[in-house]
């Protein structure tokens, strides 16, 4: 039976934050035509940044394509990731309790869920904003 589930993970999933030192370089990425980061070793003298290590949106579409799930997810404005899920009862229960261990460098603190009514139609699982 295919049952559709809203989800939102709490923790450290939007980013822990990894302060790194770089300089803006006039390089391209040959993929996406972008100015390119280089990373510059601790020694030289550059002001630092930080960045996101956890990529949960990424991770959460990846399994929910891994298992077949249909729905959404996207970062909110209190450090949570939120989404819509749907599948079979027994792949969804398989792909939240990966969402629930998370990517590698997220700190997965609980997930709360609240079933939501099945949406037709619907054929892939999107990263919003």
């Amino acid at each position: 039976m295919t049952k559709r589930v809203y989800f939102v993970v709490h923790g450290t999933v939007q980013g822990m934050f990894c302060p790194v030192s770089f300089q803006s370089s006039q390089l391209t990425s040959p993929r996406c035509r972008l100015p390119v980061l280089k990373l510059l070793s601790p020694l030289e003298d550059v002001p630092s940044a930080e960045i996101y290590l956890t990529k949960c949106r990424y991770f959460t579409r990846k399994k929910a394509q891994e298992y077949g799930v249909t729905g959404w997810c996207r970062n909110t404005r209190d450090n949570t990731v939120e989404g819509e899920a749907q599948a079979t009862e027994d792949i969804l229960t398989k792909f939240l309790k990966d969402v629930d261990y998370g990517p590698r460098h997220a700190r997965v603190t609980k997930i709360v869920k609240e079933d939501r009514e099945i949406v037709e139609g619907e054929d892939s699982f999107d990263v919003t904003r």
